[in-house]
């Protein structure tokens, strides 16, 4: 798999020319929403196939995400459905941000879902406490059980709180 630094990158959009170039983000529209990179198209990691026969027209398709896992995930898919003009972005928006570059954000825009996943986990595990020492000793269950749901999500890699929360109204990309 081809790489490049985000201050190659850079270097390079100054210099190649924007018909046989994209860079494309494969973070999910919620966090590309918030935060994103001036001229950079969002093709989530979930629906990179459905972009395939897109991305062919170009000779040089930058793929990034928040710090390249995502991106690294999204390069090797497109690699086994044949595409060769594909290179990860190291360390993606952030390191991107690291380097001084401009982004463009939208403080109104939802929080990642992974930000709002453990405001809820935290909220709810303070109210199980709370509520077992002023109300009842059994209502520590309610920590309890998102305890277990985080350690089920951390083992398992399905976090159910934030399948939840991505499906609630707040979280819905409007174009």
């Amino acid at each position: 798999m081809q790489t490049i630094d985000v201050r190659d990158l850079k270097d390079l959009l100054s210099h190649e020319s924007a018909a046989d170039t994209l860079v494309i983000d494969v973070r999910t529209p919620v966090e590309y929403q918030r935060e994103k990179i001036v001229g950079v198209v969002n093709m989530p990691l979930d629906d990179i196939e459905n972009y395939v026969d897109d991305l062919r027209d170009y000779n040089h398709v930058y793929v990034h995400c928040a710090s390249g896992n995502r991106s690294t995930q999204a390069c090797t898919k497109l690699d086994t459905l044949g595409l060769d003009n594909i290179v990860n972005v190291s360390g993606g928006i952030t390191a991107w941000k690291d380097a001084g570059f401009h982004t463009r954000e939208n403080k109104r825009a939802p929080l990642p879902i992974m930000q709002q996943v453990q405001i809820a986990a935290g909220s709810l595990v303070l109210v199980g406490v709370i509520l077992s020492l002023l109300v009842h000793p059994v209502l520590i269950g309610i920590s309890a059980f998102v305890g277990a749901g985080l350690i089920f999500a951390g083992w398992s890699g399905i976090c159910t709180m934030g399948l939840i929360l991505a499906r609630m109204p707040w979280n819905r990309v409007t174009s």
